[in-house]
């Protein structure tokens, strides 16, 4: 078991590094990404261990790696409850209460347990898939209430798609998560310069939402520049709730009716909205959402 990750500052560094994993992931060098997760058993580690695992166990259908997937998830989503626990005692330093990125990481988790229960292409399976999946929409549901309690008006999302560029690679999302970071311990001004991404249109926008208190280097009002910790809770949780949303949303009117009556609900503007607020981020749910 992980220990025990005592701070917010130790948070975000091994939310950094596990961000580099993803980096790895997404240029297609999985043997890379895989070795870079395994050098930690923190929660954020053991998601990336398992993303790779469930990616191959996709894959090849081979029972092996599903089990790995299993395992890796299994510990992840059990270690982000237990740091969950943990960060109830703290006490506030920051504009999101404590512990709302573990809450993203286990439902996050949950999802892919879900998932790689479904690929056992069992009755069972897929029960626990559905059961998995009902329990992540009411995470990312509740999530949302106290993330966006005054909605999504306030985000701003990518304006548009650029030009498509002939340079043979971009900044990673490790160098921008980095580079955030960094910012969020220094003063720095209201609007912080934007920060290039893996894939650059996703790290377009700031944001700016009304407040009463005053920081250190800004104005009444206004909040520092994101560090990797916010922009995880900002951006995973409307990926999570437009992602459900959406598919909701695009089911056929019979079964919206029944997924409706088992309280699922759906808005697909909303949905969209959402996750154009999340690819606007510099996370690693911004290059799904994207």
């Amino acid at each position: 078991m992980a220990p025990e990750i005592s701070n917010e500052a130790t948070s975000a560094k091994l939310l950094v590094s596990a961000t580099r994993g993803f980096d790895y992931l997404f240029s297609n060098d999985l043997a890379r990404a895989k070795a870079h997760f395994s050098e930690k058993d923190d929660p954020y580690h053991l998601l990336g261990q398992g993303v790779c695992a469930f990616m191959e166990a996709a894959l090849g259908m081979e029972s092996g790696l599903m089990v790995e997937a299993t395992r890796c998830l299994t510990l992840s989503e059990a270690g982000a409850r237990k740091q969950m626990k943990s960060a109830n005692k703290a006490h506030p330093n920051q504009r999101f209460a404590p512990g709302l990125e573990w809450e993203i990481l286990n439902a996050d988790a949950v999802v892919l347990l879900g998932l790689t229960n479904a690929l056992s292409e069992s009755y069972m399976g897929y029960l626990q898939c559905m059961y998995a999946l009902n329990s992540a929409h009411s995470k990312f549901s509740k999530l949302y209430k106290t993330v966006f309690p005054n909605g999504l008006d306030a985000y701003t999302t990518p304006s548009g798609t650029p030009t498509p560029s002939r340079k043979s690679s971009t900044p990673s999302i490790y160098s921008a998560a980095s580079s955030n970071a960094e910012l969020a311990t220094t003063s720095a001004p209201a609007t912080p310069p934007p920060s290039k991404s893996l894939f650059a249109r996703f790290t377009s926008s700031t944001l700016s939402v009304p407040s009463t208190r005053s920081t250190n280097g800004t104005a009444e009002g206004e909040f520092p520049p994101d560090g990797p910790v916010e922009d995880l809770i900002i951006a995973g949780t409307a990926f999570g709730f437009g992602l459900f949303n959406l598919v909701f949303s695009l089911l056929p009117k019979k079964v919206q009716s029944l997924v409706g009556f088992l309280g699922f609900k759906h808005d697909r503007k909303l949905a969209l909205r959402a996750l154009a607020v999340s690819a606007g981020k510099t996370d690693v749910h911004s290059v799904f959402a994207g």
